[in-house]
C-alpha cells in the first residue's frame, strides 16, 4: 500500500510539472504586445478634431457677441398705433355702460369677484387631486406618504412587501 501511495504521488508530481512546463513554454512564445502605430494616428485625428471644434466654438462665440453688440447699439423705436375703436371692435363680454342694457358697474364688479372665487375653488380642487394622485403613485412605487395641508411631504416610509402567504397584513392598508 505504501508503494502504491508513493507511485501515485510521483504520478501527480509528474503531471503538475508537465502542466507547468507547458504553460510556461506557451507564455514564452507569446510576443509582447506593443502599442500599434494606428493608435497614434487615431490620437492625432482626435486631437485635430478637438482643436477644430474649439476654434469653431470660439468663432461662434465671437460672432454672437458682435451680433449682440450690434443689436444693443441700434436705437429703440417704439411706435404706437392710435386707432379709433369702432363699436363692432368691442367684444360682447366687455360691458358697455353707454347703452341702456341694464348692467350696472356694481354687477360687473360682483361678476368679477364671483369668477375669481370660482377660479380659486377650482384651483384648490386641482391641488387636492394632484396630491391624491401623488400619494397614489408613491403607494404604487412602494412608499407611504403623509402630506401637510399645504402639500409638503411630512414623512415617507417604505411599505413592506407582502410575503408569498396570504396571512400577512399590509403595513399601511389602503383607505
Amino acid at each position: 500500500m505504501k508503494n502504491l501511495n508513493r507511485y501515485l504521488n510521483y504520478l501527480i508530481l509528474a503531471l503538475v510539472s508537465v502542466y507547468a512546463v507547458y504553460f510556461i513554454g506557451t507564455k514564452a512564445r507569446i510576443p509582447a504586445v506593443s502599442k500599434p502605430a494606428e493608435v497614434t494616428d487615431i490620437d492625432q485625428v482626435v486631437n485635430k478634431f478637438l482643436k477644430q471644434t474649439s476654434e469653431q466654438t470660439r468663432k461662434d462665440e465671437m460672432a454672437f457677441r458682435s451680433a449682440l453688440e450690434k443689436q444693443l447699439k441700434r436705437p429703440l423705436n417704439l411706435k404706437r398705433e392710435t386707432t379709433e375703436k369702432r363699436s363692432d371692435d368691442i367684444s360682447e363680454s366687455q360691458p358697455n355702460f353707454n347703452d341702456d342694457s341694464g348692467i350696472t358697474p356694481s354687477e360687473v364688479i360682483q361678476t368679477g369677484i364671483y369668477r375669481k372665487e370660482i377660479e380659486k375653488q377650482q384651483e384648490e380642487l386641482d391641488k387636492k387631486e394632484y396630491a391624491r394622485q401623488f400619494i397614489e403613485n408613491a403607494r404604487k412605487s412602494g412608499y407611504h406618504l403623509v402630506l401637510s395641508e399645504d402639500n409638503k411631504v411630512l414623512s415617507v416610509t417604505p411599505i413592506r412587501k407582502p410575503s408569498q402567504t396570504d396571512e400577512s397584513a399590509e403595513l399601511f392598508p389602503a383607505d
